[in-house]
């Protein structure tokens, strides 16, 4: 009996070993790390390149339409927990890089593009402050907030965003109505 337990203590002590040495020496964080792209991934996304026609700035321009300002920062839960970092995605500028698909590069700069925005009279929209986005309509006694985000502390700072930078002439007297288009779990 104590011959099979300690082989058995032994196959499991040389397995153990085994899976520790096939991950040593490698991070491979979320999703592993750019070079392990293989060479179909990026021929196939060399491909897709050809295939696109990135002369067309449209919608980078209709993007940018509006904006009044952009966040800086962090927002933060009361227990310090960083949930939105306006400066984490600082790294999607210029041409994608060979490991990822070319029209994902360019939908992320598009997504990348945040802040107040005047969408038309009476109507701003909050974007890059969670995962949706805000719009404030002006209401004759107050704002009427369309999506209010998904977070407390994401639609306060937004908010308190918009009425800083919307200034004096936009003070309403705070929130109106407050109304969500999504399902009722999301708000």
């Amino acid at each position: 009996m104590k011959r099979i337990a300690k082989r058995r203590g032994l196959a499991a002590l040389c397995l153990a070993a085994i899976f520790l040495l096939t991950g040593c020496g490698k991070d491979n964080g979320v999703g592993g790390v750019a070079g392990d792209a293989g060479k179909a991934v990026i021929a196939a996304n060399q491909a897709m390149a050809q295939k696109l026609d990135f002369s067309q700035d449209r919608d980078f321009q209709d993007a940018q339409s509006g904006l009044i300002a952009k966040p800086h920062g962090q927002i933060r839960a009361a227990d310090g927990t960083v949930l939105v970092d306006f400066a984490a995605f600082h790294f999607v500028e210029g041409d994608p890089p060979p490991t990822v698909n070319p029209s994902l590069w360019r939908h992320a700069k598009l997504n990348a593009r945040i802040g107040l925005f005047k969408v038309t009279d009476g109507i701003y929209q909050l974007r890059g402050f969670d995962l949706g986005n805000m719009t404030l309509i002006e209401g004759k006694t107050g704002w009427i907030v369309v999506d209010p985000l998904t977070c407390r502390e994401s639609a306060a700072f937004a908010f308190a965003f918009a009425q800083k930078h919307l200034g004096e002439n936009h003070d309403r007297g705070g929130i109106e109505k407050n109304m969500g288009t999504g399902r009722p779990r999301n708000h």
